[in-house]
């Protein structure tokens, strides 16, 4: 699994194009595109909005403030570029174009993999074995969902249609119908994975990075990028025990963060990990009924 220190390069990459874009190749007159960033949360982009932007841009020898409203389509990946023709720098010799190059934020709870939306959720590992009630994140909020019986830590439960909505796909408002877009239109979102995760093994992991069960994404990345480069071997050659240190932040960081984007098992020997259709039916009346 990659860290964050692994997109470094290509971040950096990314800045380089657009500073060659805005200023260049050799530092001359800027472009007649104007490149902007905008960041928006993930279910503006898996759902589609519309934002008022407001940049600066060239107008003749000035520098101009202007303000779009954007339109985000449902389902729009991250670092998509949206172009508005003829919005860019003018030079002298005609507007060039505004492109505005899409950032989606991390989600607290839920990570994107294409249309599919993956969540990792704690469960009693004692109680699970006469199944129970999970509350399980998605998109719309938090949903209660059935959990089945005898299940076990990384068991995946798959919500077929609970995911993004695909790309040129038509979003439907949540509670217009019971049909939609629970059961009725599951071909226009990607589906929502569950891993379930032992509350003492996650416990754990937060431990180990000095955190508290729940914390945020954004808090797990900072507590993780702080110790890792406080114990990076590396970094630290006088110290013995500084590749120990790292490891166990490392498989901290890998218990808290990670996924699991292989479909899950068929059911084996009483070893509910795949939702059967009864039990979907249940959990998907439930999510809808129960939503909050």
């Amino acid at each position: 699994m990659g860290t964050p220190f692994d997109d470094t390069k290509e971040v950096l990459d990314q800045f380089q194009g657009v500073f060659d874009d805005l200023f260049g190749k050799r530092g001359g007159k800027p472009s007649k595109d104007l490149l902007v960033q905008q960041e928006i949360p993930l279910i503006e982009a898996a759902h589609g909005a519309q934002r008022k932007i407001t940049i600066e841009r060239n107008d003749g020898a000035a520098r101009a403030p202007k303000s779009f409203v954007l339109t985000i389509p449902p389902g729009v990946a991250n670092g998509t570029t949206l172009r508005l023709a003829g919005e860019g720098n003018d030079l002298g010799d005609g507007r060039g174009d505004l492109l505005v190059t899409i950032e989606i934020a991390p989600h607290p709870t839920l990570t994107r993999r294409g249309d599919d939306l993956h969540a990792r959720v704690r469960f009693d590992a004692a109680r699970a074995a006469v199944g129970g009630t999970l509350k399980v994140p998605w998109l719309e909020g938090v949903a209660r969902v059935p959990m089945p019986g005898g299940s076990h830590a990384d068991d995946v439960l798959r919500l077929p249609g609970w995911g993004c909505v695909k790309l040129g796909a038509t979003y439907t408002t949540p509670g217009a119908s019971i049909d939609a877009p629970y059961r009725g239109a599951p071909a226009t979102r990607g589906d929502l994975l569950v891993t379930l995760v032992d509350d003492s093994a996650l416990a754990a992991a937060h431990r180990v990075l000095g955190l508290r069960p729940g914390a945020s994404r954004a808090d797990v990345e900072a507590a993780y990028r702080r110790l890792a480069l406080a114990h990076q071997p590396e970094r630290h050659p006088e110290r013995a025990d500084a590749p120990e240190v790292f490891a166990r932040v490392h498989a901290a960081y890998a218990e808290i963060t990670r996924v699991t984007t292989e479909p899950p098992p068929a059911v084996s020997g009483g070893r509910g990990v795949a939702i059967v259709a009864g039990a979907l039916a249940l959990a998907t009346a439930l999510a809808y009924l129960l939503l909050r």
